[in-house]
């Protein structure tokens, strides 16, 4: 016994000081490279466009941000750009003139400008003023007409300065502080768990417990399929369509949250089931959602935007989806209140009722961005989750009372298996490496069709059981990537970023951060330890799955 706990302690210390490592690595990149603002002051001519890009250490050069300075006639002014919080190891910026102000070079009147400072704000760092003769040891240009270094020309159409020297040192009491606390925290876990034993890994084999094996297999690895999609879309070459899996993470949405509604068409009447139903949502989403909003915009002293997040009324970049996934977990009980209660009177009228929904949502809101002033959100699909309670009402009032689950025999299922392969493969395929003929890819383009088609692979898969297709849906990789799902596609977008930088600051990767099979590889990989971990300790803790002897 002892000697067992001793070697579970020396694994633990082991994996601690990988990850240690890994996160010292991290931290210090973090803190040395990332960038909140840049600023610039000087006298500049009338209407000065200053792009501020960061340079790769091969001297690959990405545009950040830019901004225009209006004030000119020999009036000293200051621009700068929003905040950025990137990590930035060299910088280069770029002063161009507006058309407007070629007009003096044309009538051979040279312009010029002089910097009086060069500011680099950081989050975690002190800020570095580069200001008088420290402007031309920080920042180089061929384009500097005195002595000073300060003042330039603009040329025939711009000038350029490239800092000279990496921007920054590190804090290192703070990256020291960081790796120390990671180091115990997993020290700690893996001490008293096995990686097998984590709650990721653990919920895979719920099925038996809350539904059936075959339906909680097929659906999470729908889920683990469509979030593939999202990571492949964003990552792969030649694979830039991301709606197919959004199609399918939004109907498998209503089609699982509408399903202990559709079974029991009393419980929405009841409040206690409508109060069960709104918490278990908030402890689902909101605290893996929030240290995310913390992460990215609180540590960087984004405090407008981080309450705007809160909120669920902005939803800037890969989180876009997230208003509009709050906004349907609130309409829910409405909808089925009206479902429910015409359900008394025919069990057609919610499927009609539904039908009318998503007709009206297609041709009224096709085009309507409710969030933040439309300013950081796609169009509202709403109806894509009013296709997932349709299909949950097909399935579970229609298809599981008059189809028997071993309906047919083996070869029927497996020709209606194949149809269902060959319609996945097909509606991948288009929306994303291969294109139709121009009148296919009009229809199979349209995101509401993709719900549609979203919808019957889900009732394909759940009414094929034992063969090939499900199987194949099924597979390992995809339900272990669906039981996390969530924090896998909240923290894609930073595992993409992580990756990023090892690829500038480790590999050399000449196009670091392209669309390639390394980048793929590598995003999926910081991702998916990231989305295991979040998913045993931050969400699992908050909600749990109820067993299917329990009662309501």
């Amino acid at each position: 016994m002892r000697e067992a706990l001793k070697n579970n302690s020396m694994r633990a210390f082991v994996f601690a000081v990988i990850v240690a490592c890994i996160v010292f690595v991290l931290t210090h990149v973090f803190f040395q490279n990332t960038t909140s603002r840049v600023i610039v002051a000087g006298v500049f001519p009338a209407d000065t466009l200053v792009t501020v890009h960061s340079l790769s250490g091969s001297g690959k050069s990405s545009e950040l941000d830019s901004f225009i300075i209006k004030a000119g006639a020999g009036k000293a002014t200051r621009g700068g750009t929003r905040v950025m919080n990137l990590p930035i190891k060299k910088l280069r910026i770029q002063f161009e003139l507006e058309p407007d102000a070629h007009k003096q070079l044309s009538n051979n009147k040279p312009l010029d400008f002089t910097l009086s400072q060069i500011q680099v704000i950081k989050p975690y760092q002190n800020h570095y003023y580069y200001s008088g003769k420290y402007i031309a040891q920080g920042f180089q240009s061929s384009q500097s007409i005195d002595d000073s270094g300060r003042r330039f020309t603009y040329g025939e159409t711009q000038t350029v300065l490239d800092s000279r020297e990496s921007i920054g040192e590190p804090n290192w009491l703070l990256v020291l502080g960081v790796t120390a606390l990671f180091f115990v925290a997993v020290f700690l876990l893996a001490r008293n768990t096995s990686l097998l034993s984590l709650p990721a890994f653990e919920d895979m084999s719920l099925g038996n417990k809350i539904s059936s094996s075959g339906e909680f297999n097929s659906i999470n690895g729908l889920r683990g399929l469509a979030a593939l999609l999202v990571i492949l879309s964003h990552t792969a070459p030649e694979f830039e369509s991301v709606q197919v899996g959004l199609a399918l993470l939004f109907v498998i949405s209503g089609f699982l949250l509408s399903k202990p509604f559709v079974l029991d068409s009393q419980k929405i009447f009841r409040w206690d089931s409508i109060e069960r139903y709104v918490v278990k949502r908030l402890k689902r989403i909101l605290p893996m959602y929030y240290l995310y909003i913390f992460l990215i915009y609180v540590v960087t002293f984004e405090f407008d935007t981080a309450i705007r997040h809160f909120f669920f009324v902005q939803s800037a970049g890969h989180l876009w989806p997230m208003t509009q996934i709050f906004a349907f977990y609130m309409m829910l009980p409405f909808v089925l209140l009206l479902t429910s209660y015409t359900y008394r009177f025919s069990r057609f009228l919610p499927v009609a009722i539904l039908a009318v929904f998503i007709y009206l949502s297609v041709v009224y809101m096709g085009s309507w961005t409710p969030f933040y002033n439309g300013l950081y959100s796609h169009k509202f699909f709403l109806y894509a989750f009013f296709i997932g309670v349709l299909s949950s009402y097909i399935q579970y009032d229609w298809i599981a009372k008059y189809v028997s689950p071993d309906w047919g025999n083996r070869w029927s299922r497996e020709a209606l298996g194949i149809v269902a392969a060959l319609i996945t493969f097909y509606i991948i395929a288009w929306s994303a490496p291969m294109k139709p003929s121009p009148e296919i890819f009009h229809w199979v383009s349209q995101f509401w069709l993709k719900c549609i088609v979203s919808a019957a692979i889900i009732l394909l898969a759940l009414n094929t059981p034992k063969t090939a297709f499900q199987w194949l849906i099924s597979n390992w990789l995809f339900r272990s990537v669906g039981v996390i799902g969530f924090s896998f596609y909240i923290l894609h977008g930073l595992g993409m970023q992580i990756f990023e930088q090892i690829q500038i600051q480790y590999l050399a990767s000449p196009n670091a951060g392209e669309r390639s099979w390394e980048f793929l590889l590598g995003s999926f990989c910081v991702s998916y330890a990231m989305a295991v971990i979040t998913y045993s300790f931050v969400e699992r803790p908050f909600f749990g799955y109820r067993e299917k002897n329990q009662t309501s």
